[in-house]
């Protein structure tokens, strides 16, 4: 049966998508005009990212089980987006194919009664991709591959094991990430666009700016009063506190991957999903400050 806070956390999804018509409809306004199909492909990421966040919340209502097919197939294709990063600035890394398998699997230590078994299969994973390539080939790895296997497991598989823990054991906490996190991404980009004058990294990402970003926490802080209902043995100030942070870590994680985007000389991860690019273009954030949310409530605890 899904979670009963599934309910209440899908209207607040709705009240989010109210304000999102009306930053649509500004930005078709006042910065779209004769501009027809960027105006209709701006609505179609706004739509297609309420219908994530909806399919995502379902998925995680019933627990691992829901949870575990959406984990790996993140897992799956940021794997080959990262490592297709890689290939085209460095080479292809030895044994691709095992990395991503090692990597996705690895992903299922989230399944274990306790954080031991995320730990162990986030190290067994790591031990895999970084020594099988040297078994099989009986020769020295490129060090571009070594060193993406060490950054996949930490920057996608781990945060994603633990992402399937949580949302196993406490789908309060899950959905109050998941959302806060995903609506600091759209909403700071709506707002940027909207009000964006001063360029916050222009070195990383020359369409984030300071007041869409400033906007952006803005909004975590209200996600944060409006959401307190699936961590309620928070008090207010600490639920908008917390609500701060990941929005913080979510614009971290977006300048952290547009570093590696930059690097490598491209726009976007992949066309997995549409409209959006790939997995990585759109759970960045999320993946970035899953760990530490994490870390959080189980010391804090709910």
């Amino acid at each position: 049966m899904p979670d009963p806070l599934l309910l209440p956390a899908l209207r607040a999804i709705g009240g989010a998508t109210l304000l999102g018509v009306v930053l649509a409809v500004l930005l078709g306004l006042f910065h779209r005009s004769g501009n027809r199909a960027a105006y209709l492909r701006d609505w179609g990421r706004f739509l297609l990212l309420i219908g994530i966040c909806i399919a995502v919340l379902a998925a995680a209502s019933v627990g691992r089980a829901g949870l575990t097919p959406v984990a790996l197939l993140l897992a799956f294709f940021g794997w080959r987006e990262l490592l297709g990063i890689v290939a085209l600035r460095y080479g292809q890394p030895a044994l691709p194919w095992l990395l991503t398998a090692a990597g996705t699997l690895a992903v299922l230590g989230g399944l274990g009664p306790t954080d031991g078994w995320v730990l162990g299969s986030v190290t067994a994973a790591a031990w895999i991709a970084l020594a099988l390539p040297l078994v099989v080939h009986r020769r020295p790895a490129p060090l571009h591959g070594s060193l993406a296997a060490g950054l996949g497991v930490i920057y996608l598989t781990l945060p994603l094991a633990l992402m399937l823990s949580l949302a196993g054991s406490a789908f309060g906490p899950f959905a109050f990430l998941f959302l806060v996190a995903m609506g600091y991404d759209g909403f700071a980009a709506a707002f940027g666009r909207l009000l964006g004058r001063h360029r916050l990294c222009p070195n990383l990402s020359p369409h984030k700016t300071w007041e869409g970003a400033i906007c952006g926490l803005l909004i975590c802080a209200a996600i944060g009063v409006a959401l307190q209902f699936l961590v309620a043995a928070w008090p207010r100030w600490l639920a908008v506190s917390v609500a701060v942070g990941v929005g913080l870590l979510a614009l971290i994680g977006d300048l952290l991957a547009s570093s590696i985007k930059r690097e490598a000389g491209v726009k976007d991860f992949g066309r997995v999903i549409p409209v959006i690019g790939g997995v990585l273009d759109k759970f960045d954030s999320l993946i970035f400050a899953t760990p530490v949310f994490y870390g959080f409530v189980r010391l804090h605890g709910v």
